[in-house]
């Protein structure tokens, strides 16, 4: 298992899983979107996304060279107990889903200094898997703090943080996708799982939505913190951020810079 595992979390393997599920989904997009396609985005936010990809390979040195450390000097929490492969792979998807994902994404919205790299990703007026990984390089940066702080503190090896980083990074196109989950499995599986409809409140141009639904792979975090938010009709949300120009929205080189001027 182990074995297997550890080929899911290699860099490259990661990168075509990740580009079969964005063809994937683009496709469903064209077939059956959940709102009528506007792809004016998507040179702007495929620019953002290769530098996003450009800054994790750079610092995926970084995590590795600390979680060594790590394993060297017996440091973590999970070393002081006696457990498996499966079980200390699972503590290591749920904790990392809060700390990395959920703690993480919370700080970036009520944090002024933060939130003016996050809301490059909110600026994006139509929501697809195009802007799953739309956001600012120093954003990136701050993600990957958390990511590996989180696998350091649980004293985890680096393949696990490849494995959880495959599962968020999938499920962050899935839950951005123009497309909707039928109506029966959506009101299962929103009581523990972030699907496309309950991720697209949180882009809300709405500030009591867009403050709200945090959660990336999971649902329960939004539950347990008063975080979550349910929406009737996920059709009627309008996306964005009122203070951005519509002009603008497709300029990917004037978001390098925006974050000198959002504001919340």
């Amino acid at each position: 298992m182990e074995s297997v595992l550890g080929v899911l979390s290699n860099v490259n393997t990661r990168l075509v899983i990740l580009i079969t599920t964005y063809a994937v989904l683009f496709l469903l997009e064209n077939g059956m979107p959940f709102k009528k396609n506007n792809r004016t985005h998507l040179v702007s936010n495929v620019v953002l996304t290769v530098l996003a990809a450009l800054v994790y390979f750079l610092l995926s040195g970084i995590s590795l060279t600390l979680l060594d450390w790590g394993a060297t000097n017996d440091f973590g929490l999970l070393r002081l107990f006696d457990l498996g492969t499966t079980e200390t792979l699972v503590i290591a998807i749920l904790f990392l889903d809060f700390w990395a994902a959920y703690l993480n994404h919370v700080t970036m919205h009520h944090v002024p200094a933060f939130w003016r790299f996050h809301s490059v990703h909110h600026a994006d007026r139509m929501i697809d898997v195009s802007s799953a990984q739309r956001q600012h390089p120093l954003e990136t940066i701050y993600r990957v703090f958390f990511q590996t702080t989180g696998a350091l503190i649980l004293g985890v090896p680096f393949w696990m943080l490849g494995v959880y980083l495959l599962l968020s990074a999938t499920n962050a196109q899935l839950e951005h996708a123009n497309i909707s989950l039928p109506e029966k499995a959506e009101r299962f599986l929103r009581y523990f799982y972030t699907t496309p409809s309950t991720h697209k409140v949180h882009h809300s141009k709405v500030y009591k939505e867009s403050n709200s639904n945090y959660g990336n792979i999971f649902s329960i975090w939004d539950r347990i913190f008063g975080t979550y938010t349910f929406v009737a009709e996920p059709k009627r949300i309008e996306y964005g951020l009122d203070y951005l120009p519509d002009e603008k929205q497709n300029n990917s080189l004037r978001y390098l810079f925006a974050p000198s001027r959002a504001r919340e």
